[in-house]
């Protein structure tokens, strides 16, 4: 996309997926309307109404709250932006609803805050590691795991100019012209996307990429690249600018992720199914439907349903925790292809991790061995696998329990209930 396009829509409460998400909300309310004169021709075909009739019970409630929901990202960045806060995918829409009713309240500064209060060491280490889902960024993770270090300590005059240089970096890595995040002309557009918003990176954008022609020692509130890395702004190191460097890093991811798949412009509308593919989908809905209803959790307990420790053989076959011992022990022969090989495809679009990517993030953290703690099996594709992981005493991590999420997919990447041939176990989190 280049910046004379035509910019719709106008506001992110009318992208794609939001307007869906209404307009699903909305064809409940007008089936619970109709409900009452479909019972009749229900109990003719011998369907329940009665579980259909429950499901719709807060289908009013439901749509008031989409209706709220999809008002916040054009509400925040409306208020926010300009201090250099946008929102993301992976932004709590807690946070976002407090920060918003704050700057209304309260004022800008007191929502500010909030939002800092929010951006805990917890929180930015655990949105850092989502970055992981970007091949780009893999390279980086080392220095930003540094300049976290440094975020903690609060030596902020350091950890800023390291991730406003990634952030950069990242942008230019990935972008087909080359620019970066702080390149005049820069275009972060993307189709169905919240952050990737006009009102949204774009934005951004043009705020920090300011030019800073005058040398000051105040505190300044917005990490402008120029002013910072030109040593113009010199009391940038304050936590307040830090939080907003790390915002915009986080940010980036989603526009980043979609960048990669090639998902930035609309997809070519597909041609509508025919009749046999039609009734192969309901069938195949169906027979999905029977195998959610008759699913239930597997009541394990380690040490013995299935042992603390062993060969994979000494796991049930197809099982979650069969998977993720696979996985673990990989780690401890250095096997960085076989973890590539058992961490998978979490979802369609998303890129496998390589042999490489594994040495990258495992190298220094040497895995000598390990203990299943629990298994819980939250839904019929989804399960927690929790360990408890030693590690050499020389390696930079020290001892500690970790938990995986696995989920069942097929050879597409989508997500299935039970297990056939060609379905496998993926690890979500595999660089916890």
């Amino acid at each position: 996309m280049s910046l004379a396009e035509p910019r719709e829509p106008e506001r992110i409460a009318d992208i794609p997926k939001i307007r869906e998400l209404l307009r699903q909300t909305e064809a409940l309310l007008v089936f619970k309307k109709a409900l009452p004169f479909l019972k009749p021709i229900m109990w003719l075909l011998r369907i329940d109404g009665s579980q259909i009739e429950m499901s719709l019970h807060n289908a009013e409630q439901l749509h008031a709250d989409i209706e709220e929901l999809r008002t916040l990202p054009d509400a925040f960045n409306d208020l926010l932006a300009d201090r250099g806060w946008i929102i993301y995918d992976h932004l709590s829409l807690e946070a976002v609803k407090k920060a918003v009713a704050l700057a209304r309240v309260n004022g800008l500064e007191a929502a500010e805050a909030h939002l800092v209060e929010y951006f805990s060491d917890e929180e930015i280490g655990r949105q850092l590691r989502r970055m992981q889902g970007v091949k780009a960024f893999r390279s980086r993770m080392r220095l930003a795991l540094l300049a976290l270090e440094d975020h903690k300590a609060q030596r902020f005059h350091a950890s800023i100019p390291v991730v406003l240089a990634l952030t950069d970096g990242l942008v230019s890595e990935i972008s087909e012209n080359q620019r970066g995040l702080f390149a005049e002309g820069v275009d972060l557009r993307a189709w169905d996307s919240i952050s990737a918003h006009d009102k949204g990176l774009n934005t951004l954008a043009r705020i920090l990429q300011k030019t800073r022609r005058k040398t000051t020692t105040e505190p300044i509130e917005l990490p402008y690249r120029h002013g910072i890395l030109h040593g113009r702004d010199l009391g940038y190191d304050n936590r307040l600018v830090a939080t907003k460097a790390w915002a915009a890093l986080f940010a980036v991811r989603d526009w980043a992720g979609l960048a990669e798949g090639k998902q930035l412009d609309a997809p070519t509308p597909s041609p509508s199914p025919g009749l046999r593919e039609t009734l192969q989908r309901w069938q195949g809905l169906q027979e999905q439907k029977k195998q959610l209803a008759a699913w239930r959790p597997r009541i394990v307990t380690v040490g013995k349903d299935v042992p603390r420790h062993g060969s994979p053989d000494d796991y049930p076959e197809g099982s979650p925790e069969r998977h993720i011992v696979t996985f673990l022990l990989a780690w401890t022969r250095g096997n960085y292809g076989h973890m590539a090989r058992d961490a998978g495809t979490p979802w369609k679009g998303t890129s496998a991790p390589s042999p490489a990517e594994m040495r990258a993030t495992f190298h220094d953290k040497p895995l000598v061995r390990f203990e299943l703690v629990s298994i819980e099996d939250q839904a019929a594709a989804v399960s927690l696998v929790t360990v408890k992981r030693y590690f050499d005493a020389q390696a930079s991590q020290a001892d500690d329990a970790a938990t995986y999420r696995l989920i069942r997919v097929n050879c597409d990447g989508d997500m299935v209930v039970a297990a056939a041939p060609g379905h496998r176990w993926a690890i979500i989190n595999w660089n916890w």
